[in-house]
């Protein structure tokens, strides 16, 4: 996407509800992993009025542009611009088979696409300051992080090369439970980096007598911040320490003191994770999967209840 990159840039830059995801920064890591990217730019009277990124992959024989590609640690992509239902309808035209996923701020109505209804969950950090915002923290939750102070669990920021890699190793422990690889280690190198360079990003780390223990990275951009992913050490000795809870009560803080509007947990299609998610003082807010045709949609349901061996083995060869 190199030739549309000021563009591009200049464009997502400007746009209130455009997410981390969008950014230049975070494509070129997922070109990286040998992704091509292509832009769809919409024009009116020569002026650029919407965006939309996308990988095109063949499946079954059928070429389809996504947006994200699935199985890419991609939580939203889609179209950016007024005209939504405008700009799809274009998509359709010319691409035919696409598959988009919305952010929450960026939704359409009508019957020319099937849409998928999803939830995740998000905070608000509107309460007078974070102490305040404590109170709408689940009891269980502030005991937890009280005993992760209290055991001298530590929080630290921390974007070396090394910090990356531990963190890359605690995500691999966490993902292996859930029999789901991560991304190769390269795309968070790059990923990390890059947003971080452009103030777009938290890497927060937990030790304990020297150790890492648990780890988790934020994006944030036009006044939303993002748990995107997070790992820790399995051992009982550590969980035991709940370090996850300390991180998650650091980067609300660190959101109330910059102002920072809203936090988006991303996801809440696991009953386990999504109490936990919910306990920080979220919310259940929808957003949309959009899919160009019923086939499309069809397609995806019954990759939904395949097993997690399946699935990915799938997300690996589409990502290729």
């Amino acid at each position: 996407m190199g030739e549309v990159k000021n563009e591009y840039t200049s464009f997502v830059d400007n746009f209130s509800s455009a997410t981390p995801f969008h950014t230049y920064e975070w494509l070129s890591a997922l070109e990286n992993l040998g992704n091509k990217c292509e832009v769809a730019m919409f024009y009116e009277n020569s002026d650029l009025v919407g965006v939309c990124p996308l990988f095109v992959k063949k499946v079954s024989l059928m070429k389809i542009y996504f947006s994200p590609i699935f199985g890419t640690e991609t939580a939203y992509l889609g179209v950016l611009g007024s005209n939504l239902s405008g700009m799809l309808k274009e998509l359709k035209k010319n691409m035919k088979n696409f598959f988009v996923i919305q952010p929450p701020a960026l939704k359409i109505a009508g019957k020319d696409f099937e849409i998928e209804n999803k939830d995740t969950i998000i905070a608000n950090l509107d309460a007078k300051n974070s102490e305040e915002h404590l109170k709408r923290v689940r009891k269980g939750h502030r005991y937890d992080t009280r005993k992760a102070e209290k055991e001298g669990v530590s929080i630290k920021e921390d974007y070396s090369e090394k910090a990356i890699k531990q963190y890359y190793s605690l995500l691999k422990q966490t993902y292996e439970k859930s029999h789901y690889a991560p991304l190769p280690e390269k795309f968070y190198l790059d990923a990390i980096r890059n947003l971080r360079e452009s103030g777009k990003l938290k890497l927060l780390l937990a030790s304990y007598r020297g150790e890492v223990i648990g780890g988790a990275a934020f994006p944030y951009s036009n006044g939303v911040l993002y748990y995107w992913t997070g790992g820790s050490r399995k051992e009982k000795e550590f969980a035991s320490l709940y370090p996850n809870n300390l991180i998650q009560w650091e980067i609300i803080k660190w959101g109330y003191e910059k102002g920072i509007g809203k936090y988006d947990m991303l996801g809440a299609s696991i009953e386990g994770i999504k109490q936990f998610k919910l306990g920080w003082g979220g919310q259940l807010q929808g957003y949309q999967r959009i899919y160009s045709s019923k086939r499309l949609r069809l397609m995806a349901s019954l990759y939904s209840k395949l097993g997690a061996g399946v699935k990915e083995k799938i997300r690996k060869s589409v990502r290729k």
